[in-house]
């Protein structure tokens, strides 16, 4: 295995770094909650250990379809316990954080490019259905936007993130005629949902959905779309291997992150001693 470089380093003390001050917030979160409640949490983050338990498929198929059609046949659908979390693209005050409760992404893997959205299961289970075609219907404009970027081979800056998310919310908005009443009601779920639920980091989120693809390949491989060109089928093999270099340290950063975690529980209850 190469050495890393001095700026592969450097992303690696700076991620852990944000990681701890997360941490933190997390364990003050948890602090709050019933002491049942806090075990089970601290379970399911302990669970999520291994990224092959993060992600299964959803059981709520029929009805996702009813909602948005056949639209939905052409990603895979996943569903989590967890929510991932990510620096803010809105703030750039540190450890402000944004929520994520469907996720889009596209894998390259053996030849073939898979769609897959990934939704929190507790949101799929208490939001209206109106809402949850919402979600659906931004995730599939987000993936839209994104794919027509990576035929120029590459990833979006931090500020065409922005814009993106601003585009595809305010697409499914107008589409959807959403009312400001129902959006401040699906955010005040959505913030009800971070207390209890796992926030997992989005590298170790990404990281879960490519080992989810990878157990389930055999079943899944007709899904799987050929590339367009060489260029693109040479992006994907590049990409593919970016996230493998990654994952060791993606998840030795996600055990460090439940260990402090649970340090910082165990710190604020001391004080109560």
């Amino acid at each position: 295995m190469p050495e890393k470089t001095e700026n592969q380093l450097r992303f690696e003390s700076e991620y852990k770094g944000w990681l701890r001050g997360v941490a933190g917030d997390v364990a003050s979160r948890m602090f709050r909650l019933p002491g049942d409640r806090r075990e089970g949490l601290l379970e399911a983050y302990r669970k999520l250990e291994d990224p092959g338990k993060l992600f299964f498929t959803s059981p709520h198929l029929q009805r996702i379809t009813e909602l948005v059609g056949e639209q939905a046949s052409n990603f895979i659908m996943v569903e989590t316990e967890g929510i991932t979390i990510f620096p803010s693209i809105y703030s750039s005050a540190p450890n402000t954080l944004d929520f994520a409760l469907a996720m889009s992404r596209r894998f390259y893997l053996d030849g073939l490019w898979y769609p897959i959205i990934a939704l929190n299961s507790a949101y799929v289970e208490q939001s209206t259905d109106k809402m949850l075609a919402f979600a659906l219907e931004h995730e599939f404009q987000m993936s839209r936007i994104y794919e027509d970027i990576s035929l120029e081979f590459r990833a979006p800056s931090p500020g065409e993130k922005k814009l993106i998310a601003d585009a595809a919310e305010n697409t499914t908005i107008g589409k959807l005629n959403i009312i400001p009443d129902e959006l401040r009601q699906d955010e005040a779920l959505m913030l009800r949902l971070t207390e209890i639920m796992p926030l997992i980091p989005k590298p170790y989120s990404e990281m879960a959905l490519l080992c989810y693809l990878e157990d389930n390949v055999t079943q899944l491989c007709s899904r799987g779309i050929k590339s367009r060109s060489e260029d693109e089928e040479a992006f994907g093999r590049e990409l593919f291997e970016e996230f493998n270099g990654w994952r060791d340290v993606t998840r030795s950063s996600y055990l460090l992150y439940v260990s402090e975690v649970h340090h910082r529980l165990r710190d604020s209850f001391r004080g109560y001693v």
